[in-house]
């Protein structure tokens, strides 16, 4: 621009743009169109839309990118909502390029995986409170903090994977004291019977239990005699050594499911489980005057009474 002399408007033609090999051209408006400001002054439509999308809005599937496909596609959405359909953005290049990392979709991510690992028995519900109100920014002590913190950032930043930052925040998570935060007792349900030994999930293999309907939602799982949760949702998984193992799956509502397994360091062994619904198992009956009536304890361990006639 020359001082004394307007400035004139420039046409470019879309046709004219040419995004070679990883090169992403966005540009405000198409050719024949005017690029429009905001009614308060803030700044274009375009560029205001622009940074709202940098800033996380664009992060579409919540995997922690902004790809060149999702900034594009929420930038003409939100310009052509402001411009009332008049100015509508042009895209040349590749959709899949990763240009930003958005690390509040990663967050929101990582909440739902600590959430599935405190779900399946992992981490205790304490250490994934204190972890999840960490992650949110509340205030925090203990000795450990600056480590949990550290592992944090460093799965934020793909330097680290889920399985390893479970492993760091299985023995720190419940170190902390996190605000909002207090020991509570672990609910009735979740608690294994009295007497019974728990099973602690450890090794370098795992096991991954499947139900195959709501039937099998609910049961109690038993790893070489010892208690080793529910299944719940979609998935039961739990860490066991390398070897041979034995499993018995039972349930007020099903037949007892009994059987053996091996696997190798570092692999999966993935199982469907299926159950049939419970038949009362006759231990002794009693007559009545109008009809007999049959009563068993059903299961071998003794869970429910059950009478029929």
């Amino acid at each position: 621009m020359v001082k004394g002399r307007p400035l004139k408007a420039v046409r470019i033609e879309k046709e004219a743009l040419h995004a070679q090999g990883d090169q992403v051209i966005i540009t405000s408006s198409s050719g024949n169109e005017i690029s429009r400001e905001m009614p308060d002054g803030s700044g274009g439509l375009f560029t205001v839309s622009l940074v709202k999308a940098l800033k996380g809005g664009a992060d579409k599937d919540k995997d922690g990118w902004i790809e060149s496909g999702e900034l594009y596609e929420y930038v003409k959405e939100q310009v052509s909502k402001l411009s009332q359909d008049q100015q509508h953005p042009v895209m040349k290049g590749k959709k899949d390029i990763k240009l930003v990392a958005d690390i509040s979709g990663k967050i929101e991510k990582l909440k739902i995986e600590l959430f599935k690992a405190y779900d399946t028995g992992e981490i205790s519900e304490l250490a994934f409170k204190n972890v999840k109100a960490l992650i949110e920014g509340k205030s925090c002590e203990g000795e450990v903090v600056k480590d949990l913190k550290e592992a944090i950032d460093e799965y934020l930043m793909g330097k680290i994977t889920l399985k390893m930052l479970i492993l760091v925040i299985k023995p720190y998570g419940e170190k902390i004291k996190c605000q909002g935060v207090e020991k509570e007792k672990v609910e009735e349900a979740k608690k294994p019977k009295e007497k019974e030994q728990v099973y602690e999930g450890q090794g370098t293999a795992f096991l991954k239990l499947i139900p195959a309907d709501d039937l099998a939602k609910g049961v109690k799982v038993y790893i070489d005699g010892k208690y080793a949760g529910d299944i719940k949702e979609d998935m039961f998984i739990k860490e066991v050594p390398a070897g041979k193992h034995s499993v018995e799956i039972t349930g007020d509502k099903i037949k007892d499911i009994t059987f053996n397994f091996e696997v190798k360091p570092y692999k999966d062994y993935a199982k469907e489980v299926k159950p049939k619904p419970a038949v009362g198992i006759v231990k002794n009956s009693f007559r009545s005057n109008r009809s007999e009536a049959v009563c068993g304890w059903k299961g071998d361990r003794g869970k429910s009474y059950i009478c029929g006639t």
